[in-house]
């Protein structure tokens, strides 16, 4: 009964938090909206249960909808329509700090990806303006994912040499990953997890 009430009250209190910036965007200043964001996203990486995960997830995305909204003004612009990326930022650092990573990462990996999902969906369409956090977050993950340098470049090595020819063209994505992003992680990075 007592963990029953404990989701709803989360559920209910994240649906508030978002209502009250929605409702108020000229009023409320950008260290609350912050502030606000910040405890969405401790809620997502924190809570185990799925309901309670979704309405964080919904009241995140409608605060970054109101953070990337053109026909509102803030008071502090431009600080209130950075905190979106600031928020992305704070989740990959998450997902790839050592100090942060631990196993028990797996178990509350939807609350991660309901962050992400909530950030970019909130970025204007592509016809707008340029989207940035989109490229941005797929960019780490999908560098996250890969092995370390050292691997690949063994790997390549071998298929190079079964190939008898250079693989140049063999990873597509690496096009897509902006220059600034090392492509692969580096082998002193590199942690594996048993």
């Amino acid at each position: 009964m007592i963990q029953m009430g404990s989701w709803l009250l989360t559920k209910e209190a994240c649906a508030t938090l978002a209502s009250v910036v929605f409702a108020f965007p000229l009023t409320v200043p950008s260290p609350l909206i912050s502030t606000a964001g910040s405890l969405l996203i401790s809620t997502l990486t924190c809570i185990k249960h799925q309901g309670a995960a979704f309405a964080a997830h919904k009241a995140l995305q409608q605060i970054s909808e109101c953070c990337n909204d053109s026909n509102r003004s803030f008071s502090d612009d431009g600080v209130v329509r950075a905190l979106p990326s600031l928020w992305a930022e704070r989740l990959l650092h998450e997902i790839s700090s050592a100090e942060i990573v631990r196993d028990s990462t797996l178990r509350r990996s939807t609350g991660y990806s309901l962050g992400f999902l909530s950030i970019m969906r909130s970025e204007p369409p592509s016809g707008v303006v340029p989207r940035t956090i989109c490229p941005h977050v797929f960019a780490n993950i999908i560098r996250l994912s890969l092995p370390p340098t050292s691997l690949m470049k063994h790997r390549i090595s071998r298929w190079e040499s079964k190939l008898h020819k250079p693989t140049s063209g063999l990873f597509m994505y690496s096009s897509l990953i902006p220059s600034t992003i090392p492509i692969h992680v580096s082998s002193e990075d590199y942690q594996v997890r048993s």
